[in-house]
């Protein structure tokens, strides 16, 4: 890439702006729509802040459209506030939204998505279940309410079986006072699911209520882990409104999803790189060695 002055753009990164603004150009008059992208790549993700940063952009250029599609590629975030965004994109489109889904929309990105009228997906496209992730500050690992459930029905049969298991099992679990509150969170996205899909997607339908909550009861409870992949065909099973575009308008999606994707990836790499200088040295190589063995590991 040519050198240039901080803050300024180069040739290159001018020339794919103008690539990705005449696809959605394209894109817009296939659809007879107003296109928005909503890209948060790794480590971003969907947060509090989401939403003045979105509500800046479209209030700004998008004032109220007749027809929004929004083109989302996120791995998730904070549920919260992916219902907030959800609600938010509603106001900007007066009649219809859709949410266009290239590759991912994981975990609270499959909560936003499903806030619209309908979606739409391709052979690579990809929802997620909706469990919340919940960290352990101990071990810095991640996982699901579920897995709670599990863990207290195992104690229960080995209190029964083997009392002494059970009250090994017992005392090693952390925080118990809390466990009731992880489960509480798989209610709040469950009623948040259910309150999007009754508000929009199946709004007019006489049986919104039952749908919605058997779609939002399955993407919350129904899957054995977070990572499972909810492609075109499993969302159609799940009752979802899914369409699948004409060749024409899937080509020019993906192609913009490729440029965009590239870029994001680009400021992520480079807001990891700019991380790193402020490290020390000892720490930055210590790190630096270790991505290089995991960026290895995937390539071979």
């Amino acid at each position: 890439m040519p050198k240039t002055n901080k803050g300024k753009k180069s040739t290159r990164e001018k020339g794919i702006e103008k690539r990705i603004s005449g696809i959605v150009k394209k894109l817009e008059k296939l659809r007879k729509s107003r296109i928005f992208t909503f890209f948060t790549s790794y480590p971003s993700s969907i947060s509090r802040n989401t939403i003045s940063v979105i509500y800046k952009t479209l209030r700004k250029e998008f004032k109220k459209t007749p027809v929004l599609d929004v083109i989302v590629d996120s791995g998730g975030g904070d549920v919260d506030a992916a219902y907030h965004l959800a609600k938010l994109f509603r106001e900007f489109a007066k009649k219809k939204l859709t949410f266009i889904i290239p590759r991912y929309a994981k975990s609270a990105a499959t909560l936003l998505v499903c806030g619209g009228d309908e979606m739409i997906m391709g052979i690579t496209s990809e929802l997620g279940p909706l469990d919340p992730q919940i960290t352990d500050l101990i071990k810095g690992e991640q996982f699901s309410p579920l897995s709670i459930r599990s863990t207290l029905d195992l104690i229960k049969q080995e209190t029964e079986e083997s009392p002494e298991i059970a009250k090994m099992l017992m005392d090693k679990l952390q925080f118990p006072l809390t466990l009731g509150e992880f489960m509480k969170s798989l209610d709040i996205g469950e009623t948040y699911l259910k309150k999007l899909l009754i508000g929009r997607m199946f709004k007019n339908d006489k049986e919104k209520e039952k749908k919605a909550s058997k779609i939002a009861k399955s993407l919350v409870k129904d899957y054995p882990h977070h990572g499972y992949c909810i492609d075109i065909e499993e969302a159609r099973n799940l009752g979802l409104k899914v369409k699948e575009p004409p060749p024409e308008e899937w080509d020019l999606i993906w192609k913009l999803y490729e440029l965009i994707e590239g870029q994001e990836r680009k400021k992520a790499r480079k807001k990891m790189e700019d991380s790193l200088k402020s490290l020390p040295e000892p720490i930055r190589k210590i790190i630096e060695k270790e991505l290089r063995k995991k960026t290895t590991r995937k390539e071979g």
